[in-house]
């Protein structure tokens, strides 16, 4: 191999191993800090057990069900570059219609031991009934007939927001996207006996390679570099 084809295999060589370094990643799964069910038809009481639940209830089609989750993702220190949030669907009750749920971001705080319908806590009402939240969605998905099936939603651009500071990270909140669809879905929440059934979010990072990571690396190109521009010399 010429010196001329042995410096060009070496630098691409070496381009593919800095990139390998900059670009790792690591996984994270972060589970909620508090979770709850709101339910229009028990609109003063709390909700708080082991089932989160979105969407109307058959046969008594003004009963609507919304599901509350907060995770804690102060712990994340590298960049964020996909998360979703992963809930368990193990019911579904009314039509065959196939329900669509939405993610949406919460703008006030609540407390999972006393929200209820009304209210956020208990010396605090919503300021509209079933949760103060963005009118925007963050993510969609439409639940499949399959119950015993992970369901997710890509919630990468909140869980970013959250650790710029954009917003405050009072949680989220899922529900249905249509009004009276007759068709009710149920997930585990984070006090289900089985812990692998649990809502989690599932954290993709990119991981920052360490300073002396960097330095040998360098230190290698360098190295190289010389011992190609000697044979040269040499040849």
């Amino acid at each position: 191999m010429s010196v001329l084809h042995s410096t060009r295999f070496g630098m691409g060589l070496l381009a593919l191993s800095v990139a390998l370094v900059c670009t790792s990643t690591q996984a994270a799964k972060i589970y909620p800090s508090q979770d709850v069910k709101l339910v229009s038809d028990h609109p003063d009481t709390p909700q708080w057990e082991n089932a989160l639940a979105v969407g109307y209830h058959e046969t008594v089609p003004d009963q609507e069900s919304r599901s509350l989750l907060q995770f804690d993702v102060s712990s994340i220190e590298e960049d964020v570059e996909h998360v979703t949030l992963n809930m368990y669907f193990y019911l579904q009750t009314g039509s065959s219609h196939l329900l669509t749920a939405d993610v949406h971001r919460l703008t006030e705080s609540w407390s999972e031991m006393s929200a209820t319908w009304n209210s956020r806590d208990s010396s605090n009402d919503w300021s509209s009934p079933g949760g103060d939240f963005s009118s925007t969605a963050i993510a969609t998905t439409t639940l499949g007939s399959s119950t015993g099936t992970w369901q997710e939603w890509d919630v990468t651009d909140l869980v970013q927001d959250w650790l710029a500071g954009t917003y405050t990270n009072h949680g989220l909140l899922v529900k249905s996207s249509e009004v009276a669809s007759q068709t009710w879905s149920a997930f585990y929440s984070s006090e289900y006996y089985v812990t692998t059934r649990r809502p989690y979010l599932d954290v993709t990072m990119l991981r920052l390679p360490e300073p002396s990571t960097l330095a040998l690396v360098c230190i290698g190109a360098l190295s190289w570099f010389a011992c190609a521009r000697r044979r040269k010399r040499t040849g």
